[in-house]
């Protein structure tokens, strides 16, 4: 049977229309601006994600907001970083059901209250033990959680070596963590995880694990910028 005109457009509207609203398109998006390295192009996927809320997949705007206030800290862009901070927990404070699972919940609590001491460093006497009791708590709710393990590593990274703090310890729960989303080399999670743990063994002269890092990013993502730095640091390390 013949379909009409009108119905072959409205077909064909509505597919369309499903490939602009598919999350996973959204996470490409990310993870080629991480391959550019180009966190302003970031910042202009979050602007359109908050202004067209009727679409957008809450969870992936909280992840999208995670990984901007993270990667500006790491780019020493506290201002830019900070202006974001308030949305990100606004949306964690608003608990939608469905959106985040437990243990994601307590991970991205985690991840908040690190932010809010790098914000002010003398809050980290009060939020602290508060940073670490969420991060707990997400891998005691989920013993795959990556998130946990992800902020259980930022942990150890962060904290001073005279207060306990470990990155031998951190590079253990980052491993841990990267072997739970290894599956999904698209993620840009995966990706900046990797690109973190291949600094740890660049600044520690670790030459071996060093190159085996840097050929799984060349693997998943051969354009990536930092590469060329990473390169160069290696060729001077060995």
């Amino acid at each position: 049977m013949k379909k009409s005109p009108i119905l072959l457009l409205l077909l064909y509207f509505f597919f369309t229309l499903s490939l602009y609203a598919n999350p996973d398109t959204d996470r490409l998006k990310f993870f080629d601006c991480l391959v550019r390295n180009d966190r302003s192009g970031w910042e202009d996927i979050l602007v359109e994600m908050t202004q067209s809320k009727d679409s957008t997949n809450e969870k992936d705007l909280i992840e999208a907001l995670y990984g901007y206030i993270g990667w500006s800290y790491r780019d020493d862009a506290k201002k830019e970083a900070g202006k974001w901070i308030p949305l990100f927990k606004n949306c964690l404070d608003r608990n939608t059901p469905g959106v985040l699972t437990l243990s994601e919940k307590y991970g991205y609590q985690a991840a908040l209250l690190g932010f809010q001491i790098l914000q002010t460093k003398s809050k980290a006497i009060l939020l602290g033990p508060k940073c670490v009791s969420s991060a707990d708590r997400s891998i005691q709710n989920d013993s795959c959680s990556a998130i946990g393990y992800i902020q259980k590593g930022n942990i150890e990274f962060f904290i001073p070596k005279v207060f306990g703090g470990s990155k031998k310890e951190g590079i253990r729960y980052y491993r841990q963590a990267e072997s739970y989303l290894q599956n999904d080399p698209k993620n840009w999670q995966y990706l900046y995880l990797l690109c973190v743990i291949l600094e740890y063994y660049i600044q520690e002269q670790s030459h071996d694990e060093a190159v085996e890092y840097y050929n799984k990013i060349r693997q998943i993502a051969p354009e990536m910028v930092w590469l060329q730095q990473f390169n160069e640091s290696l060729r001077l390390s060995h």
